[in-house]
């Protein structure tokens, strides 16, 4: 049925996934969870559920002050 199909990406700044909790060299992990907390039930408040919160899919980095977040595998994501 579908004769062609397209895949955009775009590669992120950010520079850490949450694998970097298997080491124990992350600083500040509290202040890092916690507002991983806040981003993921923003999502769930938006409507937003990903349904694969593994290491990998979750990219993390401390930018202008505040911790920012971005998910990978969106095709695990659902909307309602």
């Amino acid at each position: 049925m579908i004769k062609e199909s397209y895949l955009i990406t775009e590669q992120s700044v950010l520079t850490h996934t949450f694998y970097d909790f298997r080491d124990g060299t992350i600083v500040e992990k509290e202040d890092l969870i916690r507002a991983f907390a806040h981003f993921s039930a923003f999502l769930h408040n938006q409507g937003v559920l990903h349904l694969d919160y593994s290491p990998g899919n979750i990219l993390y980095d401390y930018m202008d002050g505040t911790w920012q977040f971005q998910l990978v595998d969106i095709n695990r994501l659902r909307f309602g």
